[in-house]
């Protein structure tokens, strides 16, 4: 990974884990398994026992609510952006604060 998505990563990375917490449960852990995990399509499709193209639209829309909420918090990012950060994000361990929110919402 280079360096400039690295530190773009790290600097709104807080944000996300803010924005997180304010998506619908179903949306969050979807978007958490993809992207943070590293779940691929096809491994969630079947554990959700949906189409694969289901779990697309459903990431899709999960993204763009996130997107949406970092907007509402002065953080842009282009359409792309976002998802390739998260992408990338899954070498980077977990911020200990969305650990903790998630863990209260268990």
């Amino acid at each position: 990974m280079s360096a400039e998505p690295k530190s773009r990563w790290e600097e709104i990375s807080p944000y996300v884990d803010e924005a997180l917490v304010e998506l619908p449960e179903d949306a969050r852990r979807l978007l958490i398994a993809h992207f943070l995990e590293g779940k691929t399509q096809s491994v969630l499709a079947a554990e959700l026992g949906a189409a694969q193209s289901t779990v697309s639209r459903r990431l899709e829309a999960g993204t763009d609510s996130l997107r949406g909420a970092l907007e509402r918090k002065g953080v842009w990012l282009g359409v792309g952006v976002l998802p390739t950060l998260l992408s990338q994000a899954v070498v980077e361990p977990v911020s200990g604060s969305l650990l903790q929110e998630l863990g209260k919402m268990a």
